[in-house]
């Protein structure tokens, strides 16, 4: 059986008491889109509210666990990302 997966998902597989949920992006070492996000927090939440699973397991498919943000599909491959200024991010205590 070949197994076909949407690229930039997350999926979830039950097995006894486990809940597993795996991110599924390989093509962009498993980075999260909006979507993906929204996702996992539908996973997450799932785990919380299911007396059934004891265990909650994270992982991902290919050798990269996560690069983080898929910055574009969050602000577009032309935005800017607002920085701050030394003056005002580093202020003494």
């Amino acid at each position: 059986m070949i197994e076909t997966t949407q690229v930039g998902q997350i999926r979830t597989v039950v097995h006894g008491h486990v809940f597993k949920i795996v991110i599924g992006n390989v093509a962009k070492r498993n980075s999260f889109s909006p979507q993906m996000m929204a996702q996992m927090s539908d996973a997450m939440t799932l785990l919380d509210r299911t007396d059934d699973y004891w265990v909650g397991v994270l992982c991902a498919d290919g050798p990269d666990f996560t690069a983080g943000l898929d910055m574009p599909k969050f602000f577009g491959p032309t935005a800017e990302i607002p920085r701050s200024s030394p003056a005002t991010s580093m202020r003494s205590r």
